[in-house]
Formats: C-alpha cells, structure tokens, sequence
C-alpha cells in the first residue's frame, strides 16, 4: 500500500478497512477481548488520519509502516499499531505470569498505581534520563522490603491544559498536590506506573502506608488487591495486558459515535505519538527482586 491508497481507505464515508483489519480475528491476537482488539483498531485508524494530516513526510512514512503491518512482517510500531498492541499485550500478560510464581500466597499480591512526576514538555529531550532516574528510587524503595519482587511498567501521559482534557476531580487534586495547575501550566509528560508487588513478609496495609510515606501527594499511590474472582494467573495475566496500552487524549481522538473516526485535534494526536516514540518499549519496563532465593 501507498501513500495514494492510504489516502484513499481513510477517507471519510468512502474510504474503507485496511488489508490488515482483515487479521482481527486471526489465532495469534483471537485470545485478547474482541472489544478491545476493535478499540485498538479505531484509535489506530484515528492516529493515522492525523498523521497523515501532517506536512511532515516522516509522519507519512510512519503511517505507511503501520498501515502495512502484516502477522509476517509485523512493524513493532506498539504506540500506533492495533496488532503489534494485541501482540505486545498478550506477550506482557505471559511474562509477568513467567515472572512470579503464581502458587505463592495470594494475599501478598498488591496492585500499585503510582502518579511519579510531571515532566514539563519542552523537557521531552530528558525523558529517558529521568525515567532511569524514577526507576532507580522505586527500586531503592521496593528493596526495603525482604524477597519483595515487583513487576510493571511506565505509562507516559500527554497533559496540555485543553479544557476537555479528562481529568477526574482526585487527579486534578493529585497533580495540584505536584504543583501542576491543569487549566494554566505549560504542557506537561505526566509519568505514572501500574504494578504487581509480591511482598511476602510485610503487609498490604505496610505498602501502602510506605509508599504514602515516600509519594505523599494526595491520592498519589493507590494500593489494591488482585481481583477476587480471577485465579492469581488470570488476574496476572489480565494486569500484564493492562499495562500495555498506549491511548492519545480522548479529546483529541474522534467523538462518540464517529463513523469516519476522523480526529478532532490532530495535532495533538500527532504530539503525542511523537511523544510516545521517544522512549523505546522495552525502556519503560519496571522489574526487580530484593534478596530471593528461588530455593528458599
């Protein structure tokens, strides 16, 4: 597919799927929920007009790389493309799995979602150094706690103080709490992380009063069971997923009930897909152990 052809499937009305939509139902993504697999699939269709929305001829040459992603010849765009998303979450979903030992006591699982930082985004060029730097502090943290192991990743935000923004009235208090006014502060990289925490020799209510102790902004941390009616491989499985996702602003997607899925701020979803690709996949990775001995 060209660039012309490209043109022509996304076109409002007239314009049509693309060969790769015809793979929806193929075995290697057929395990993941069919709902979101066609999310998935409208937010790429989204990104893509907007992309190809752009001046710029590498925005083009991206949108041309997703576009003719195949199961053969995959184009590892996470950010973009709904299949390699599917693949890369099925993927995560097997190796936390792999990670933890799933026998071990249920109670000593926590889910953690911790808000770390708003990074001004005229300092994107600092990301990665700051990232290794959050990393480092997290890890310090989860140290303290004996043959604690951890697993999860980063999730990169784009904040841009639109008024459509959606952000709920806790996160607002949060961010305010991290000196970030949401209505008229610059652009910002809002850096959060989804994790599993095994801690075996301390309690959930022991996590969770540390970490409020280390991220003390209001609502900052929040610590939870796994789901009581999944067994602790599915509900591992499920967070694995869960933590690859990677969504323009909702605002500047298109509207509810779109049948065109034309974006209504392209150029925010341009940024943010620039954004997104300044950090490699891998690099937002979270996992560690603290003084485990498999043999113990």
């Amino acid at each position: 597919m060209d660039a012309n052809e490209l043109r022509q499937q996304l076109r409002p009305r007239a314009g049509g799927p693309l060969p790769k939509d015809d793979h929806i139902k193929h075995p290697l993504v057929k395990a993941y929920p069919w709902g979101y697999r066609q999310w998935y699939r409208r937010i790429e269709r989204s990104s893509l007009q907007a992309l190809m929305g752009s001046a710029r001829s590498r925005d083009h040459q991206l949108a041309l790389k997703v576009a003719n992603c195949s199961p053969t010849q995959q184009c590892g765009e996470v950010t973009l493309c709904w299949w390699c998303k599917v693949r890369a979450s099925l993927t995560e979903g097997e190796a936390i799995v792999q990670f933890f030992e799933t026998k071990i006591k249920r109670d000593r699982f926590s889910a953690v979602t911790i808000i770390l930082a708003c990074i001004p985004y005229e300092e994107r060029h600092t990301l990665r150094t700051r990232l290794r730097q959050i990393r480092k502090r997290l890890e310090w943290a989860f140290r303290l706690w004996p043959r604690s192991q951890w697993y999860g990743r980063f999730e990169l935000d784009l904040l841009t103080g639109h008024r459509n923004q959606e952000l709920g009235s806790y996160a607002e208090k949060t961010l305010k709490d991290m000196g970030y006014a949401p209505q008229s502060a610059p652009e910002c990289v809002l850096v959060h992380a989804h994790l599993v925490i095994y801690h075996p020799r301390i309690s959930r209510d022991a996590v969770r009063s540390d970490l409020h102790h280390w991220y003390s902004a209001c609502r900052q941390v929040k610590v939870t069971s796994l789901r009581d009616e999944q067994t602790t491989e599915e509900a591992l499985t499920r967070f694995g997923s869960y933590i690859v996702k990677f969504k323009p602003p909702t605002f500047a997607l298109y509207g509810r009930g779109s049948r065109t899925f034309r974006p209504r701020h392209p150029d925010v979803v341009r940024q943010y897909v620039r954004l997104q690709r300044r950090v490699r996949h891998e690099n937002l990775l979270i996992q560690g152990r603290a003084g485990y001995q498999k043999d113990e």
